[in-house]
């Protein structure tokens, strides 16, 4: 992947340097350092024209197979603008998006960023990796040993971290609501010990990860794990009910309506995710709400509410572009407040799976370069 060209402009993309609110003079300024002579980029038609032969040249300089993003599809839509930005202004916005969610966050392939008067860095991120009181000298080490972290050392550290927040005590008290004889300990050994496993089955000795998004079960959690583009994303939910459901035929419409009439009649199923709902409600009103653990409206806990929530995923799985993407990967999944509804295909059936784990918590590796005034993070995620 040729980036060697674009370094500086990358690094913007990712929240290194300072957005002044001008996107045109950001550009001429980052251009700049990346070797363009001011003359080349000094109007925005100029700027524009150099910076799509700049974007042309990486997308060509990718693997027809790369796991970044389809050569093919940024291909062709090369001249697309943004929804929020006309013009030049559309084109860069759009540009600048591509180089931020389908180029890695690693050294080797952005580059280092270069700080002085003139190029900052974002001060008013999350975490504060940056701030008014260092040098140029310590900014420009602070990013360079961000970016020369291993994907499995980031992982390490914000596990832990989710380890330190999560609240086990009040999750405990619901389990134990439920018949289910668990300590606050035995959770966090029992968490800890499923990304232990996730990282013996898919890291390497380069600091690596296996690329894609993987569940990882353990009896009271389920462990999302994304390393998509070298990033780094825990999310973990307590795994109140789940259940999977399967029909033995291809993937078809047809199938798809059986395999959800399997989870709409299923009544013994919907009623253990309302009294599960009640439990958390109990232990919530005499402790407190916290966090990511909140009441659940009563209108939410009745059967005919949870059934229309799992009968309103149907549609949405059978959309063109699910389709599309289940032929490809094999598995998918959508969110509602009750938890999360996974697809998965086989050769000759597919799998249904209805999972009620309303408390979770998350960490997220770019945290730290997260700028809430950026049009990227509203753009992105």
């Amino acid at each position: 992947m040729e980036t060697s060209h674009i370094s500086h402009v990358i690094l913007y993309s990712k929240n290194f340097y300072q957005h002044t609110g001008d996107i045109i003079k950001d550009m001429q300024r980052f251009m700049q350092l990346d070797g363009h002579p001011f003359w080349s980029i000094k109007t925005p038609e100029k700027l524009v024209k150099v910076m799509r032969a700049d974007y042309l040249k990486w997308v060509n300089s990718m693997p027809d197979d790369s796991r970044f993003g389809s050569k093919e599809r940024m291909i062709k839509d090369i001249d697309k603008t943004v929804g929020w930005a006309d013009g030049a202004v559309g084109h860069i916005y759009h540009w600048l998006i591509s180089y931020s969610g389908s180029i890695p966050l690693v050294g080797s392939i952005t580059g280092y960023p270069i700080y002085d008067r003139w190029h900052l860095p974002q001060f008013n991120v999350k975490e504060h990796l940056f701030n008014k009181n260092m040098s140029y000298e310590e900014m420009m080490k602070a990013a360079k040993d961000f970016l020369d972290e291993t994907q499995e050392s980031r992982y390490d550290a914000f596990m832990n971290e989710l380890l330190e927040k999560y609240d086990f005590e009040k999750v405990a008290k619901i389990f134990n609501l439920l018949d289910d004889s668990v300590t606050e300990k035995e959770l966090e050994d029992e968490m800890w010990d499923g990304y232990t496993e996730f990282m013996d089955e898919h890291s390497h000795e380069d600091g690596t990860i296996d690329f894609g998004y993987f569940d990882k079960f353990t009896k009271h959690f389920d462990l999302h794990f994304s390393t998509d583009d070298f990033n780094v994303s825990i999310e973990a939910q307590a795994l109140f009910n789940a259940k999977t459901y399967t029909v033995n035929e291809e993937f078809s419409d047809d199938a798809i309506d059986k395999v959800f009439k399997l989870a709409t009649t299923d009544t013994e199923f919907i009623i253990s995710i309302i009294k599960s709902g009640k439990a958390i409600n109990k232990i919530l009103e005499d402790d407190g709400c916290s966090g990511n653990i909140n009441i659940i409206h009563e209108d939410r806990l009745t059967f005919d509410s949870i059934h229309d929530s799992i009968l309103c995923m149907a549609n949405g799985f059978k959309s063109e572009d699910t389709k599309e993407y289940l032929a490809k990967n094999k598995s998918t999944w959508h969110g509602s407040g009750y938890g999360k509804y996974i697809v998965k295909l086989n050769d000759k059936s597919f799998t249904f799976q209805v999972i009620f784990g309303h408390i979770f918590d998350c960490s997220i590796m770019e945290s730290e370069l997260w700028n809430n005034n950026s049009i990227f993070t509203a753009a992105k995620y």
